[in-house]
This record gives C-alpha cells, sequence and structure tokens, in this order.
C-alpha cells in the first residue's frame, strides 16, 4: 500500500449545506452519480465540468496532473459493475478527454468484490484503505513508461483513491500515478460561498486510515 498519494479536485460541496450555493452542488453531485442531464437545453454534468475545467484552466491542476498529457484511469465503483450499468469516474474521463485533458482513457482497474459505500456507513465503519485496496485488481494493459491520472467523481477522505493508486503503481512501477476527484466534499462545514475551488492536495495513509489534505 502507497503512504501517499498527490490529488487535485476542481469543484467542492458541502453536504450538510442549507444556503442556495450549497444546494446547486448537492444536486449537482447527485445528477453527477445519475449521468442526469443538467440545465437549459439539458447537458451530461460530466461533459459540462470537464469542459469549465478545460475553459477556466487552472494552472495548479494542469501543472501537477496533466500537463504531461497522462492516461485516465477511472476508479470503480464500490459495487461491482453490471452490464450498462452508470460509471460516474468513467464518464467523467471520457468527457476530460473529448476536452483535450488526457492523452486517453486507460480503464485497468476494476472492482472484484463489493464494499459498502461511504457516503451511506455510519462514523467509524466507513470501509478502509486496505477494504478497498483488497477488492480492487488491475490489468497490465501497456507496457511504456506512463503517467497515470486516477479519475473520480467524489472524494471524501481518500481512501478509494489511495487504494486505487497502490494497486495501478503495482501494476505499473515505473509510472507517476496521481489522481484527480471532480468534486471534494467540505462534510465539516455548513456551506460554502462557491463550487468552483481548484486545489492540489495530499492523501496519506496513517495507521489504517487514509487523511486528506485539502
Amino acid at each position: 500500500m502507497l503512504s501517499e498519494v498527490r490529488f487535485g479536485s476542481f469543484l467542492v460541496y458541502a453536504p450538510r449545506g442549507t444556503n442556495e450555493i450549497s444546494r446547486r452542488a448537492q444536486q449537482f453531485v447527485r445528477a453527477l452519480k445519475e449521468e442526469r442531464p443538467i440545465g437549459a437545453p439539458p447537458q451530461s454534468p460530466s461533459d459540462y465540468a470537464a469542459r469549465r475545467l478545460a475553459d477556466e484552466h487552472p494552472a495548479s491542476l494542469f501543472d501537477a496532473l496533466f500537463a504531461d498529457s497522462p492516461l485516465l484511469v477511472p476508479v470503480p465503483r464500490s459495487s461491482l459493475p453490471v452490464q450498462g450499468g452508470i460509471w460516474p469516474a468513467y464518464n467523467i474521463a471520457s468527457a476530460l478527454v473529448q476536452h483535450g485533458i488526457g492523452a486517453a482513457i486507460l480503464p485497468c482497474l476494476k472492482r472484484v468484490k463489493a464494499v459498502p459505500k461511504s457516503a451511506f456507513a455510519a462514523s467509524g465503519t466507513r470501509p478502509k484503505p486496505i477494504d478497498h485496496y483488497e477488492s480492487i485488481h488491475a490489468t497490465k494493459m501497456v507496457t511504456d513508461r506512463l503517467s497515470l491520472c486516477l479519475i473520480d467523481d467524489v472524494i471524501t477522505k481518500g481512501a478509494t483513491l489511495l487504494a486505487a493508486a497502490s494497486r495501478l503503481q503495482e501494476a505499473y512501477p515505473q509510472a507517476k500515478v496521481t489522481g484527480f476527484a471532480l468534486v471534494r466534499t467540505l462534510g465539516f462545514v455548513d456551506d460554502i460561498e462557491r463550487i468552483v475551488e481548484p486545489v492540489i492536495g495530499m492523501i496519506t495513509l496513517r495507521g489504517d486510515e487514509a487523511f486528506r489534505e485539502l
């Protein structure tokens, strides 16, 4: 298991927020997870966010994660894959590539054992990094020295991203591995004042828990 992984995110949301901006962010996250069209005219939430990211081009994210046109690796969902099921991370990765962010999609990670969804788990019962690590399998699909960026929809503590990065680094030991979550959760913030808030941070393993800095 890796001791740390660098990650970035573009948007924020506060699950418990009640002001107008917080509610809009919550609605966006729900639409993102369901791949439900938003806006007028209706558009994919993944495509909307990828286009905003490409247009705004925050230097912090692009310098740290996307400058060398990495292959984008979608993070598996907590449930086992089903034919025709929604895979938000894949949809985001596809939209990013369509807007010139990342070279191509490398779908080399697969969930082989379902784990509880962190969003619905009670405090202290969320899956730990090792739970995610043991439930994810990596397939080596390319052999060249690479830059790889994991793509996820929402990051909370970072346990899933840290475990996925660990599996990816094992399969591609010479690769540079980073992570990008479109949205990061601000669980202890009552409300947010803006949705777009690009950051670069670090997920570290402390004991058996993941800790997200920023």
